[in-house]
């Protein structure tokens, strides 16, 4: 999973995730968006074990936990929480029938805390 298969399956996150809305299945859709989380956390900090990942989760939620709102977030979690939103974005668009690898997110930096 580390080397590669967290780069596959991405169309899976969402159909998870969209199967799961229309079924009302509030803990299988957690479990959709909790697939994505860990992709994007292994991409972001290039985990490389379950201890590694273990470790960072519980990093960020300290992070976000000793943070306020509008704050400024360290790069790597303005980088998740943007890809997070890339998530959602993918949701709407398979929603519409448009496959993951036909989305192409920009990356505009709306969570850098810049204003």
């Amino acid at each position: 999973f580390f080397q590669v298969g967290y780069s596959l399956k991405t169309d899976k996150d969402v159909y998870h995730y969209l199967t799961n809305v229309a079924s009302e299945n509030a803990d299988a859709r957690k479990r959709g968006l909790s697939h994505r989380v860990i992709r994007a956390l292994v991409i972001i900090w290039e985990i490389k074990n379950k201890t590694q990942l273990r470790e960072t989760i519980n990093d960020v939620i300290s992070i976000l936990r000793n943070s306020y709102d509008g704050e400024k977030n360290p790069s790597k979690i303005q980088k998740l929480k943007g890809m997070i939103r890339e998530f959602e974005e993918e949701l709407v668009w398979a929603h519409f029938g448009v496959q993951v690898k036909n989305v192409h997110h920009l990356r505009l930096g709306f969570y850098t805390g810049d204003i």
